[in-house]
Order: structure tokens, then sequence, then C-alpha cells
């Protein structure tokens, strides 16, 4: 009975209780954690949300692979309030997203964070698109549950929001898909501004995004080396040139035979309807026939390596290189005249001059 009495009271202290087991424990996972990297107080103010971030790690790679690039983000406290990432899968796009979310969640609870320093003024909610899943009990499609977390999203979200979107619009066909991501861009751009970070695979967003002063292109740094990817995961102020999705099929080990099928569909220049009118392309643009995929590793690899292989390395300069591969780039095709326009450039030793002669 006298307990009963006081079972309001119990709950009450019953629930503080739960808080303080909570944020102990998590303090000393954060000790442990502390082994891997640096984890400081994060400096929280009042004010609009804002946050900067020098050098943010996530905690959980960082000790499953005990090493991490870190990356250093900042947001609302100048006129960029939305990073729009592009770039390939495996570059790191996702882990830039969650890590900084768990850095300012962390940050607000009061615990310290995976990063050299962290400044902020809270957010007032925190809203994420991220992953692909279905509800098929629901009868909701991955492309519906995608639509229906970004409608919560923008009835609920405000300008002291934090939103994640993580490739939105690619449930459905490229065309609607970058529409949609097109539409959700400029309004969050225009009418919304909350502090967002929008990932993406079409990098057709960076160009259609330099209109709007509030939103920075980014991307996580690659390099080719060997017709190879190396992913570097640094995060850099410009937006990528492609999503380099062949070469992520063949780091997945996809067999060659359809890689450079998916090749040639890639390169062949084909027109709808609705693209471009012929007296807009250049006069060099033509389509690219499609041939036995065979036959384009037997044909196109022999010829192309016979070309390289006549390129003196050690007498051509940067410059002369880029205008050899500028040459190739436009015509395509191993002709005599081709041939004849490396081997005088080669000899000569002066290819830019060639090229103003011809």
């Amino acid at each position: 009975m006298k307990i009963f009495e006081k079972a309001n009271a119990l709950l009450g202290a019953s629930k503080v209780i739960s808080f303080l087991d909570a944020l102990c424990g998590a303090d000393r996972a954060i000790q442990k954690l502390g082994a891997f990297g640096t984890w400081s107080q994060p400096k929280v103010e009042e004010g609009p949300f804002s946050f900067d971030i020098r050098d943010g790690r996530h905690p959980i790679i960082e000790a499953s692979q005990r090493s991490f690039v870190p990356n250093s983000l900042s947001l609302g406290r100048a006129k960029k309030r939305i990073l729009l990432l592009t770039g390939p899968n495996m570059a790191g796009k996702s882990t830039l997203m969650r890590q900084t979310g768990l850095i300012l969640i962390l940050a607000q609870v009061g615990l310290r964070v995976p990063a050299e320093s962290c400044e902020l003024s809270p957010a007032r909610g925190f809203y994420s698109r991220m992953g692909s899943s279905d509800k098929i009990l629901l009868g909701d499609s991955t492309f519906m549950v995608e639509m229906k977390e970004m409608a919560l999203l923008l009835r609920e979200a405000n300008e002291n929001s934090f939103v994640l979107m993580d490739e939105v619009g690619r449930g459905t066909s490229t065309k609607d898909g970058l529409a949609l991501a097109k539409a959700f861009l400029e309004y969050f751009a225009e009418s919304m501004p909350a502090l967002t970070l929008f990932a993406t695979h079409y990098h057709e967003l960076a160009p259609f995004s330099e209109d709007f002063e509030n939103v920075l292109n980014a991307s996580m740094s690659i390099k080719e080396w060997k017709g190879e990817l190396i992913f570097l995961r640094k995060l850099i102020p410009e937006a990528a040139s492609s999503s380099y999705g062949l070469h992520v099929a063949k780091l997945a080990g996809i067999h060659a035979k359809i890689l450079n099928r998916a090749r040639c569909f890639h390169n062949q220049k084909t027109l709808e309807k609705d693209d471009l009118a012929l007296s807009e392309l250049p006069l060099f643009s033509k389509p690219i026939p499609l041939v036995q995929s065979a036959l384009l590793k037997e044909d196109l690899d022999s010829k192309w390596e016979a070309r390289i292989k006549d390129i003196n390395l050690d007498e051509l300069s940067p410059k002369e290189a880029w205008l050899l591969l500028e040459s190739w780039k436009m015509g395509s095709d191993a002709t005599q005249e081709d041939g004849e326009y490396e081997k005088r450039a080669n000899s000569s030793g002066n290819l830019a001059a060639f090229k103003e002669e011809v």
C-alpha cells in the first residue's frame, strides 16, 4: 500500500536513474574508444542552428578498422546551408553523413565527440531519408517508403532542423528520379533553410545547384590509377564528374565481358525525341555502333595498345599529353589519319603547334 502511494515518485526517480545509467554507460564506451582517436568536449552556444566540426570521425568504423580519415564540415555559419555531396559508391558519402549526425547528437546530449573540436548551436530536430527498404506487408514498395519519408520530412523540418538525404529518387526511372531530386534540392535551397546534407549519384545536380548561393558542392576525393579507383575518403569542395558505376561494378567482381558491353552502352550516343536537336550537337558527335563484346575486346584493345606504345613518354609534355587525349576523344576510331596525327606529333615534340598547323 505504501509503495502504491509513492508510485509516481518512484517512477520519477527510476527515470532519472535510467538516464544517469545510460549517460555513464556512454561515457565508459567513449573512454574505450578514446584509444583510437581524440574525443573532445563540444562548445555549445545559443542561437540559430549551426555547427563547425573539425576533423570529425565515425567511431564505430574507426574502432573496427583501427584507422580513419577525418573530415571537417561547417554549415550555417555563413551563407552555405546545404552540402550537395556527389560521387561514386564506396567513396564515403554515407559515412560522412552518418558521422556528422552522430557527432551532433552526442554534442547535444552533452557527451564528448570524435573530433578535434566541435562548436554548435543546437538543432531542434533531426530528420533522415537514408537506406533502401520496403514495407511489403503494408503494400509499400521501396520507392513508396522513400516518398513517404520525404513527405514527413517536408512537413515537419524547419530552419532549426538537421536533415540527411541520401540518394533521393533512386527507386524509379532515371528521368523521374532526377526530376524529383532537382525539385527537392530547389525547394530546400529556396523554401526550407534547414541545414542539409544531400548525397546523390545524380552528378547532373551540380551544375543545376550553381544558381543557389546557399548550396555548397562537394565530393569525396578519388583518384584513377591504371584504370582502377583509389578512394581517398577526403571531403573536397568540388563536385564529382562521374558516378563511376562501372568501376564499382568491376570492384564487386562483375565479369569483364559484361563490363565491356556496359561500356559500349555507356558510350553510345543516342537521341530521343525530347533530346537536343541535331543543330545543337558538335559536328564530331556521332553514334557509336554496338559491337559484339568479343570483337570489342579483341579489336579495340589491340588498336589502342598499339597507339599507346607508339608514344614517346620521355618527350611528351603534360600539355601535349592532354592534347593527344583530346584528339582521341574527337575521333575515337583508329583511322590512318589519326595515326599519322600522333606519329607527326610525337616526332615533332610539339603537339600544340602541329594541331594549329592542321
